[in-house]
């Protein structure tokens, strides 16, 4: 699980109070109360409500707050930094083998990315080049892209599109979701809310 904070001023705290909960190795139980007691309630994610929540998980309390102030500020900025070195721009945001898939999208386009990964897969586990247990390993994790290569400009072109295209509007702005390639057929505009084309 990787932090990626799309709107800080509400997200900060708690992403720092579920960076807390994890150094005391109570993570899953942290995040579901800062949905449940605080998302959900009226989107209560401030300092004194995630520490009612931290003493309902059973947290120390004084560690907690000084994990909140201490090292989980940097753990969570560096995983927005590591996130964004693949293109990461906003949420929602999917890897599928490492292969990028940005904004709210239709079942069709998990589709035919996961039947392209899994003929790639099951074509080098044929010619030996792997097996079903270390493909991952060897394909996705040593092999894979370490970061998304930038064209000339400076920010990442959208994923999904063709070699050279020039980067998206906001590309280069944290929290701003890009369209995942060339505008399709019948559509006109990028919606940045949504995360989908119109």
């Amino acid at each position: 699980m990787k932090h990626y904070l799309v709107h800080p001023q509400q997200g900060t705290i708690p992403s720092h109070a579920a960076c807390a909960a994890n150094l005391q190795g109570k993570f899953k139980e942290m995040e579901e109360l800062i949905w449940e007691k605080g998302f959900k309630a009226n989107r209560n994610l401030g300092l004194d409500n995630m520490t009612v929540l931290a003493k309902e998980v059973g947290l120390d309390l004084n560690k907690f707050k000084a994990d909140m102030e201490g090292p989980c500020p940097k753990l969570v900025q560096q995983d927005q930094a590591d996130v964004g070195k693949f293109g990461t721009t906003g949420t929602p945001a999917f890897y599928i083998n490492g292969r990028f898939l940005s904004g709210a999208q239709p079942i069709e386009a998990f589709k035919t990315l996961i039947d392209e990964e899994l003929k790639k897969a099951n074509e080098r586990i044929a010619k030996g080049e792997a097996t079903a247990a270390n493909y991952y390993d060897e394909f996705v994790i040593k092999r894979g892209l370490k970061e998304l290569a930038k064209p000339e400009g400076g920010a990442p072109a959208p994923a999904g599109a063709p070699a050279g295209a020039p980067p998206a509007a906001g590309g280069d702005k944290p929290g701003t979701p890009q369209p995942p390639g060339p505008i399709p057929e019948g559509k006109t505009s990028w919606s940045v809310e949504h995360g989908h084309w119109h």
